[in-house]
């Protein structure tokens, strides 16, 4: 990675031959190709035909191939590979984020791309404070030596005091100018991480947006589905509970007829008050049989009502919503456009080798 664009080539002599810089990469392994025979719990009928190794992996040497010893090199983002590591690898994978990168995926949803800038200035700046611990310690032995420097007594002692401190000033030197790189280097890395956050926030609320629009759209759905049906439960509803009562006036009226033909007849009087008790005993059962199903039946012309109402009153205001989501969405894509801009301009500026 050009971590400094004006400064490219001395930061890549310098800092690579830094030992006490920290690279992140790590080993991993290709993965395996696998046949499955069929199902088995055991697992006994999965076969390996193969391995494969990331599509953007890179082969360290001619005629590198997948098999189960293969060592992948997995390079931090901004990391400069040691030699040793195209030596004991058999391929290479970076994970540089390019402009490429972003501009094809950036309409894909949330990708996170800030944490590749963050990973940056993590790196840089645990480095920078090697750097300047490693300035204050020569500022510190450059000032032990020329403290030694007044008390020497002879020109060779003087010679030798003078030697350390100028090879301690070029260290030195060396130090501030890494640090320098460092610190504009950092400066760049924040602001790749401000853009990419804004990227990802955008993105991030943009996806929520779509989420609720496919809920509010399924909802409306559901309810432009339901007119029909809930007019018909209705009618039916309507329709059962009116054959429900005109049976039921016809039991009641039956029953006063039977006590009738009882009087006419002159059936005695305990014989009377028994088929009173009986029938009237029998109507309760009659009423309470017919509450209980109109109940019943009423219970799905309630629902139906409901459907019917939220059909006229949230309909619309779901129909609001969508409308409101999607001028969100629309802003939300231009300000993107906005935002892709300044970034393509930001990498084709600090990053020209990330395009």
């Amino acid at each position: 990675m050009q971590l400094l664009s004006n400064n490219h080539n001395y930061y890549s002599n310098n800092i690579k031959s830094n030992n006490s810089i920290n690279f992140k990469g790590y080993t991993i392994k290709p993965s395996p190709i696998v046949i499955n025979h069929g199902y088995n719990p055991s697992m006994t009928d999965l076969d390996i035909a193969g391995y494969t190794v990331p599509a953007n992996a890179t082969p360290n040497y001619s005629g590198a191939y997948p098999n189960k010893d293969t060592k992948i090199y997995k390079a931090a983002p901004f990391e400069i590979i040691p030699e040793e590591i195209y030596k004991t690898h058999d391929y290479t994978l970076r994970d540089d984020l390019r402009l490429s990168q972003i501009k094809e995926n950036y309409n894909n949803g949330y990708q996170n791309f800030a944490q590749n800038a963050y990973d940056e200035q993590q790196f840089l700046d645990s480095n920078r404070r090697k750097i300047n611990d490693k300035i204050e310690h020569n500022k510190y032995y450059i000032d032990e030596y020329n403290k030694r420097l007044e008390y020497a007594k002879n020109d060779v002692t003087k010679g030798k005091l003078n030697k350390k401190i100028d090879s301690i000033k070029v260290e030195l030197s060396n130090n501030q100018q890494q640090a320098e790189i460092y610190t504009k280097t950092l400066e760049n890395a924040n602001e790749r991480f401000n853009l990419l956050k804004k990227v990802d926030d955008l993105v991030g609320k943009r996806s929520s947006l779509y989420y609720s629009k496919a809920d509010i759209s399924e909802k409306i759905m559901q309810i432009n589905h339901s007119p029909k049906a809930d007019s018909k439960i209705i009618q039916d509803g309507f329709a059962q509970g009116h054959v429900a009562k005109n049976k039921y006036k016809n039991y009641i009226k039956e029953s006063n007829l039977k006590i009738n033909k009882a009087i006419e007849k002159g059936v005695s009087p305990s014989e009377l008050k028994k088929l009173y008790e009986n029938e009237l005993a029998y109507k309760q059962r009659l009423k309470q049989s017919y509450s209980d199903y109109r109940k019943e039946i009423l219970l799905p012309v309630k629902e139906a009502r409901k459907s019917i109402y939220k059909h006229e009153i949230l309909l619309p205001q779901l129909e609001e919503k969508i409308k409101q989501i999607t001028k969100q969405i629309s802003q939300m894509d231009i300000d993107l456009d906005k935002l892709m801009a300044k970034i393509e301009k930001f990498y084709k500026s600090k990053y020209p080798n990330w395009l």
